[in-house]
């Protein structure tokens, strides 16, 4: 199972998704990252996948999120699931794998932006090794 799917955002299924969630906000509706109020400007929020992509690539976006907190963990699991199909040839293993990167890297940038953390970059983790331009 490869971690690079089709970027689903310009397809017309995400098109009327996104407009049904969008007729659905309320006021005070919040943000599931940051827990802030989502506000009523449509530029500023993005369709989101509670099952992400890589875990399930027929998963649909189920939520509104803002596009900064959607883009912060968006880019901080590309990169640690990016090797993770090198690391366990067997799809059960990786699908595993991804499982558990995507709760802990999720919950560690939810912290940082409930937290007021300006950085949303992180740490590549320990036990998974990342291949360096080094190591081939």
């Amino acid at each position: 199972m490869s971690t690079r799917t089709r970027d689903p955002r310009g397809t017309r299924r995400h098109r009327e998704v996104r407009a049904a969630l969008l007729a659905r906000l309320r006021p005070g509706d919040q943000c599931a990252h940051c827990l802030k109020p989502l506000g009523s400007d449509p530029k500023q929020l993005d369709a989101d996948h509670s099952v992400p992509l890589a875990i399930d690539p027929d998963s649909v976006a189920d939520r509104l999120l803002h596009s900064r907190c959607n883009r912060a963990v968006g880019q901080a699991l590309a990169g640690a699931l990016r090797t993770v199909d090198l690391i366990y040839p067997d799809p059960e293993q990786a699908h595993a794998a991804k499982v558990t990167i995507v709760e802990q890297i999720t919950a560690e940038v939810q912290h940082k932006l409930r937290t007021g953390q300006r950085s949303t970059r992180l740490e590549p983790k320990r036990e998974i090794h990342t291949r360096t331009s080094r190591d081939w």
